[in-house]
C-alpha cells in the first residue's frame, strides 16, 4: 500500500547516504549498512505494488479472487496433511 512504498522509498534515500558517506570515510561496515538498507526499502516498494495490484483485483473481479484463495487453501491443505 501507500504506506509500504512511502517507507521503501524512505529506506532507498537513507541507504544511499549511509553507503556514500561510508565511501567517504572508508567505512565498510557503514558501507554494507547502507547497501542492505537500499534492498531493504526495494523490497518495501515491491510489497507494496504487489498489495495495491491484489487490492485493485479483488474489488474488480472478486469471483476470480475468490477462487484463486479457494485454490490456494486447498492446496496448502493438502499440502499440511500429508
Amino acid at each position: 500500500m501507500e504506506e509500504q512504498q512511502i517507507s521503501g522509498g524512505l529506506n532507498q534515500g537513507v541507504g544511499r547516504v549511509k553507503e556514500a558517506a561510508g565511501a567517504l570515510f572508508g567505512d565498510l561496515r557503514t558501507e554494507a549498512q547502507g547497501r542492505a538498507q537500499q534492498l531493504r526499502g526495494q523490497a518495501q516498494s515491491v510489497y507494496g505494488d504487489a498489495l495495491d495490484q491484489i487490492t485493485s483485483m479483488t474489488s474488480e473481479k472478486p469471483a476470480i479472487a475468490l477462487g484463486a484463495a479457494l485454490g490456494l487453501g486447498l492446496i496448502i491443505g493438502l499440502i499440511l496433511a500429508r
